[in-house]
C-alpha cells in the first residue's frame, strides 16, 4: 500500500508540472482609474475587471468581451 501511494503521489506531481510547461510567456500590466474610455466599450461602464491583451489576443476588437485562458 505504501509503494502504491508513493507512485500515485509522483504521478500527481509530474502531472501538475505539465501545466507549467505549457504556460504562455507574457508581460503583466495594470490600469488605474478612470477605466473609461475603453477600446472595446467606449464610455460604457462594464466594471473594473480589465486586462491588457496583445494584438494577437485582442484581434482588432473582434474578441472584446471573450474570456481568454492562458
Amino acid at each position: 500500500m505504501g509503494a502504491t501511494m508513493r507512485v500515485v503521489m509522483m504521478i500527481g506531481m509530474v502531472a501538475s508540472l505539465v501545466s507549467i510547461a505549457h504556460a504562455a510567456t507574457g508581460t503583466a500590466t495594470f490600469y488605474t482609474p478612470p477605466y473609461v474610455p475603453s477600446s472595446c466599450y467606449g464610455y460604457q461602464d462594464n466594471g473594473v475587471m480589465i486586462a491588457a491583451a496583445s494584438d494577437t489576443i485582442w484581434n482588432n476588437r473582434k474578441d472584446c468581451g471573450k474570456n481568454v485562458h492562458c
